[in-house]
């Protein structure tokens, strides 16, 4: 990743959903770079604290970008390109 400092500035500023579209974006580096995997960690923990208090709606559309992480991840796992 180019600015790996914009990572870190999304999860001071708890847009995770900017955060959410970023990692998916460079998703190439996320096994490779270990400062980028910590952020994404950091972002694993804050961000289900974060939509744990929500509304089951409000908690819907906030969940709509990390699933896409997870599926990628999934595929990644299991040979998918």
């Amino acid at each position: 990743m180019q600015d790996r400092e914009q990572l870190f500035q999304l999860l001071a500023a708890k847009d995770w959903d900017r955060l959410s579209e970023v990692i998916y974006q460079q998703r190439a580096v996320l096994g490779t770079d270990p400062v980028i995997k910590h952020a994404v960690s950091i972002f694993e923990q804050e961000f289900i604290g974060h939509i744990v208090s929500l509304p089951a709606n409000e908690r819907l559309k906030k969940l709509k970008h990390i699933t896409l992480i997870i599926e990628l991840n999934r595929s990644r796992c299991h040979g998918s390109p």
